[in-house]
């Protein structure tokens, strides 16, 4: 009995000695900094630093007094990568007659500064595993240090690593109203109030509905432009157009100037002093005249209430092809062959578009080539729509005319190719 109640003490010590006795504290994480309770002002690389001024991070070259935004994410990226990678191992002193055997005579050097409290560290050359970096840091001082192979590139990194390359400091649900001006007189100027997009100058274009597909991809392009690089020179650039852009909770608008140097786009947001370079399909997106903003479809019918159709081609054989739908599957009358493709079709041909100004008389040389009526499931017809070929357009061009209507459109001729591809017409 007396060795049982033994055991059981025995057993006790052991279990409090495992659990309940201090954990041994790791040196090398004890001594590390937790870079995320810093209040950091400023990140000082070989090259150049990272500055905080009144909340914003900018980014200062040796050399050069314009000093843009830094991005905040990659600051936050490079602290989070600090907190994380306290040294892999403490190698042991270090003379100075010994830097240079580990690439510490010439190494590359990061310093922070906080309200209280300065730190850095030196980078030298990788290991014989090429896994680790030799390295000093003042956390322990005369110390050689394994760190993470990373640090190589993370201390080394170049100014342009840092630049804020988003040009506006706001997206697009932001943006209110935008005007595009070249020399001086308004091309467009397009307001967005509770969704709806609305022309308010020049006169001329009011009377027309905004495409609210076009307007949104143009505010969207706009809230998310990001340049290619900064520069800080803009010799023999030549202006383009500039932007007015208003936005939630200002008064006056954000000016954007478009210059084009070359063969490259220059971007420039006032009051700053730099420039971006902007990718050629972004300023595209940009510079959209007023007549393709305009709500240019043709062919407005809810496509939900299709199912019937009726497409008539005017081949020597007469074709007259009859479908109908059926729990969304459209199929031929008189085979019951599916025909998958003939969904899209159809919203093709209710987001069609003109191309050109509407005129009122059909060319001779324009040829009837196909007639496309959609009706509902009570034979209403929805629409009805003819396609003209004519060798007096170019060969992706088509005229099209409204059943009823004397206005005939130019559009893209390849919904028409297709549908008459996949049903066989004019073959």
């Amino acid at each position: 009995m007396k060795r049982l109640l033994f055991l059981t003490v025995l057993l006790v010590f052991v279990w409090a000695g495992i659990f309940l006795w201090p954990e041994k504290k790791d040196d090398q994480k004890t001594n590390w900094p937790d870079f995320k309770k810093l209040n950091i002002v400023q990140i000082q690389f070989d090259q150049f630093e990272l500055t905080k001024d009144r909340g914003k991070w900018r980014v200062k070259e040796k050399g050069q007094h314009i000093q843009p935004y830094a991005d905040q994410e990659k600051i936050d990226a490079l602290i989070d990568f600090l907190q994380l990678n306290s040294p892999r191992r403490v190698l042991g002193v270090v003379s100075k007659e010994k830097l240079g055997e580990y690439g510490l005579d010439k190494p590359k050097k990061l310093v922070i500064s906080a309200s209280k409290k300065q730190w850095s560290v030196q980078i030298g050359d990788k290991n014989p595993a090429q896994d680790g970096v030799y390295a000093l840091c003042s956390s322990y001082p005369g110390k050689l240090l394994l760190m993470n192979v990373d640090y190589t590139d993370k201390v080394g990194a170049e100014s342009k690593a840092y630049y804020k390359l988003k040009l506006l400091p706001f997206d697009d649900e932001q943006i209110t109203r935008v005007r595009l001006l070249e020399k001086n007189s308004t091309r467009w100027d397009i307001t967005k109030k509770d969704g709806l997009f609305k022309f308010v100058a020049p006169e001329k274009i009011t009377e027309y509905k905004v495409s609210s597909s076009e307007a949104t991809s143009l505010f969207f392009d706009l809230g998310s432009l990001r340049g290619k690089e900064i520069v800080f020179q803009a010799d023999n650039a030549k202006p383009e157009f500039l932007l007015n852009i208003f936005y939630q909770g200002s008064k006056t608008p954000l000016i954007m100037r478009i210059f084009k140097r070359g063969e490259k786009y220059l971007a420039r947001v006032e009051p700053e002093k730099w420039y971006f370079v902007l990718d050629h399909s972004d300023v595209d997106n940009l510079d959209k005249s007023a007549f393709l903003l305009r709500d240019r479809t043709i062919a407005h019918f809810d496509t939900d209430r299709a199912r019937k159709m009726e497409i008539a081609g005017a081949d020597v054989s007469g074709k007259n092809i009859q479908l109908y739908q059926k729990d969304g599957v459209w199929k031929i009358n008189d085979s019951n062959r599916e025909v998958t493709g003939m969904g899209l079709y159809l919203w093709r041909l209710a987001d069609l578009r003109y191309e050109e100004e509407p005129g009122h008389i059909l060319p001779s040389t324009a040829v009837k080539k196909l007639t496309w009526t959609v009706k509902d499931k009570q034979d209403n017809e929805l629409i009805k729509i003819s396609f003209y070929e004519d060798t007096g357009l170019p060969a992706n061009r088509c005229w099209a005319c409204l059943a009823g209507e004397k206005k005939y459109y130019v559009v893209d001729s390849s919904l028409v190719n297709d549908v008459k591809k996949e049903l066989g017409i004019d073959k």
